[in-house]
């Protein structure tokens, strides 16, 4: 069970340990970079992105990795780079490389 400490409003001890998933896609901060956003475009490498199961989307829409100040400032909406490749790989790419085909949701499928 987490714990939070009122003194220092930092997790305790036994909280899980953040992944490294690299610098922000943003601003290239390493601080706080933890937060993964799915992008309504196709990743470079199949099977290494986001997908769906109950529409039947493989694992290829492309995502960005935001630190928490980008996400407060709304700077997420303007993400530089994308991951290139499985998340904890720390890999980029330039947005400006992938294609410009919609990947998104199929929403004739009912929930």
């Amino acid at each position: 069970m987490l714990e939070f400490d009122d003194d220092d409003d930092s997790y305790a001890t036994d909280a899980p340990e953040q992944p490294d998933l690299g610098p922000c896609c943003c601003c290239g901060s390493s601080v706080g970079a933890r937060n993964i956003v799915m992008l309504s475009k196709r990743a470079s490498i199949p099977g290494t992105g986001w997908g769906c199961l109950i529409c039947g989307l493989p694992a290829d829409g492309a995502v960005y990795i935001a630190c928490d100040a980008c996400l407060e400032t709304h700077s997420w909406r303007l993400p530089v780079e994308v991951v290139k490749g499985d998340a904890s790989s720390k890999g980029r790419q330039l947005i400006s490389e992938l294609s410009d085909e919609r990947f998104d949701h199929d929403l004739s499928i009912p929930h």
